[in-house]
């Protein structure tokens, strides 16, 4: 590495005879050096695409944010987006974009059902059908239904200032435990995202018309609500009893499970499986988060 010394003009270093001058730049530049080092190493750690990932919570902390991703790569990206992330926060495309993140392809929209005139109308407001409806009316089924602090039973539902989430799960390839982690992910990019002074209704529903499926919905209904249902059979768990209850998603889900057999067979025998024919089921869960 060249020395500051060397780049000195050839006539100050021949009076230097007694080399005071060499050692004091050598020992300055020996200083100067590992300032530069530490700036270096800083920058690198600051960099969020090369710091090692236990320092990114530092540079969100840095910026205000806490993160919300669960692995690296996410956490890295998330770093990377803050500030789009600050632009967005309190807007419905904040909601739209935790949605997704959250609940992936699970997720079909956003909504709202205010319209304050005709000219206002988006592509966001929708009017509630007669599901929704019967569950924003408290006519659902609450898993608590002392829920909120004022010890009633309805949702503090206002069109003037909630959004809806829709989520749609698939009997044909829904896996029990896969609902909650999705659910709570929405829980703390929420608490970032959401514009203060609104509501926020995540709205779960899976339709089905086959034995399989409904035996897929009484799974779901377990996961939702936290309560077990009898076996398939129609019996009661092993040991004679039903299982203990887990907790449910939110405190204030609310369902709707309705459930029609088809008539049996023409000739009047089940089917090959022993179970009645198919049918038709729907189950509706809505929750409310301040």
């Amino acid at each position: 590495m060249l020395r500051m010394y060397d780049l000195l003009p050839e006539v100050y270093r021949e009076h230097d005879t007694n080399h005071e001058l060499e050692v004091f730049l050598d020992t300055l530049q020996d200083q100067w050096d590992a300032w530069y080092e530490d700036e270096a190493t800083l920058r690198l750690i600051q960099d969020i695409w090369h710091t090692p990932g236990e320092y990114l919570k530092y540079i969100a902390r840095s910026l205000g944010w806490t993160l919300q991703g669960t692995t690296e790569e996410e956490r890295r990206n998330e770093t990377a987006m803050i500030a789009d992330l600050y632009d967005l926060k309190g807007t419905p495309y904040a909601i739209r974009l935790i949605s997704r993140l959250s609940f992936g392809r699970r997720f079909k929209k956003i909504a709202e059902t205010y319209t304050p005139t005709a000219a206002s109308a988006s592509e966001i407001t929708i009017v509630p059908d007669s599901d929704l409806a019967e569950l924003l009316a408290s006519e659902g089924d609450f898993v608590y239904e002392d829920w909120n602090d004022e010890g009633g039973y309805e949702y503090h539902y206002d069109p003037l200032y909630s959004y809806f989430v829709f989520v749609y799960i698939d009997p044909e390839d829904y896996v029990y435990g896969e609902v909650r982690p999705k659910f709570q992910k929405f829980l703390g990019w929420l608490h970032m995202m959401h514009p203060a002074g609104r509501f926020c209704y995540p709205y779960i529903v899976s339709r089905g018309w086959r034995t399989e499926h409904y035996k897929q919905l009484q799974l779901l209904y377990e996961e939702v609500t936290g309560l077990k249902t009898l076996d398939d059979g129609g019996f009661t768990d092993d040991g004679g009893r039903l299982d203990e209850n887990d907790e449910p998603l939110h405190d204030s889900i609310s369902t709707l499970f309705r459930i029609e057999w088809f008539c049996l067979d023409d000739d009047g025998f089940l089917d090959d499986d022993g179970f009645l024919d198919d049918g038709q089921w729907e189950l509706h869960a809505l929750a409310e988060i301040a």
